[in-house]
């Protein structure tokens, strides 16, 4: 069945229909601070909590897999308690930073050192040697003034802001910026240096005015509209997480596609950066990723066990015949997911709601109906299903050189799961 179109998800979406939405907000408020892969939709979140909360009394927004903070810019604009997990560094300050609310004495603060800073960098030569990331090669990935120029702004950032809300910015600011001033190609959320196309990377002074000036115009209105105080990072893991003092009412989140997107790669210049990551730690937390291919030999060696899902288990037995190491991916990707979601069933309220997002993948030729899986596991966790519906996705920054492996994800499905009363 083709397509419906519509300007915003319906109330109702009627079940296994595929919706095509033409006015989508995805940079509206603050959600297009930072070009983050595989953001999802904001329409999906403002759906949801229009729909399922009745803002009548304290209710709470819970994303699982947070990301770069869509679900909880939404919820907090609106005006309930933000929950969110995330295990990115980068990530969880980015949160923070589209979440916050500014006053206008900070909002000139941010113009006054952003004034500072571009006339300092006019006249920069110097290289702030104590400022810059122990990255090998990192004239590979960087010119020598950009270098200079990255390091100046991250010492004034450490040395001469006082404010926690006004470093914070400057510093999503000068992660934003690293990849354009870098010779990283610009199509791929992955970085990597093209062989073919000889980038030639943006000034700092132009980079770095560019994006100050459109997060503090972001913020300057986020600031006078939103209705919340922040969103609340309570971990880094859901997996972690015991019961909660305060039970969720709504949990909307995509979680990571299976072996599609590798996270701290594709966020390793910004956490070098920014000192919250050693090029020594990188490969350590990719292990602490959803869907990580960090599996030892001797662990795939091993066929994979039951996920108490006949259809998934034939599907991960095929894929292992073909590649033993990712047939444990997915085996490992729908027992965690099992994880998340009898610790979400816990933790939501009774008549609470968890909305999923996901799309199908393909692996090794195999199609993968992640969707019906997670369906599948979470009514065997206790939850019910109330509908399934999806989206056409139209502009995700997934552009991965993958030497012809794996599908390119055209649609997300939307999983509306309910807890019992």
């Amino acid at each position: 069945m083709g397509e419906i179109k519509v300007k915003k998800i319906p109330k109702d979406p009627e079940e296994n229909k595929t919706y095509s939405i033409t006015e989508t907000s995805s940079n509206s408020l603050t959600h297009g601070i930072f070009k983050y892969p595989c953001r999802y939709i904001p329409d999906i979140p403002r759906w949801a909590i229009k729909k399922y909360l009745s803002n009548q009394e304290r209710e709470n927004v819970l994303d699982p897999f947070a990301g770069s903070g869509t679900t909880l810019v939404e919820s907090n604009f609106i005006g309930f308690d933000s929950y969110a997990v995330e295990f990115d560094p980068f990530s969880r300050l980015l949160i923070q930073v589209k979440t916050t609310k500014l006053e206008k004495f900070e909002l000139k603060k941010i113009n006054e050192h952003k004034d500072t800073i571009l006339q300092n960098l006019k006249q920069n030569e110097d290289c702030f040697e104590e400022y810059i990331p122990n990255l090998s090669n990192l004239d590979h990935w960087f010119p020598k003034k950009t270098i200079q120029d990255l390091s100046y702004i991250k010492y004034h950032i450490n040395e001469n802001i006082d404010s926690k809300k006004i470093r914070n910015v400057f510093s999503v600011a000068l992660g934003s910026i690293v990849k354009p001033v870098s010779k990283a190609d610009s199509a791929s959320p992955k970085p990597y240096v093209s062989k073919n196309i000889n980038k030639e990377p943006e000034k700092v002074y132009v980079a770095l005015k560019k994006k100050i000036n459109e997060i503090e115009s972001k913020l300057n209105y986020y600031s006078k509209n939103t209705k919340g105080e922040g969103a609340d990072i309570i971990s880094n893991d859901i997996k972690k997480i015991k019961t909660l003092e305060n039970k969720i009412d709504l949990a909307v989140t995509s979680p990571p596609y299976i072996n599609a997107f590798d996270y701290v790669r594709c966020l390793k210049l910004e956490n070098l950066w920014l000192d919250f990551l050693k090029e020594n730690e990188l490969n350590e937390k990719k292990k602490e990723q959803m869907g990580t291919e960090k599996i030892y030999k001797e662990e795939y060696s091993k066929k994979p066990k039951s996920t108490d899902i006949p259809n998934a288990d034939k599907i991960i037995e095929n894929i292992y015949q073909q590649d033993k190491k990712r047939g444990h991916v997915v085996y490992r990707f729908f027992t965690e997911m099992r994880e998340v979601l009898r610790k979400l069933f816990d933790n939501i309220n009774p008549g609470g709601h968890f909305i999923i997002v996901i799309g199908k993948n393909t692996i090794r030729d195999n199609i993968v109906d992640t969707p019906q899986y997670l369906r599948k596991i979470a009514e065997q966790e206790g939850f019910n299903c109330k509908k399934v519906f999806s989206y056409i996705i139209k502009n995700r920054y997934l552009n991965i050189p993958r030497s012809g492996r794996g599908g390119k994800i055209k649609k997300d499905f939307i999983i509306i799961l309910h807890r019992p009363e």
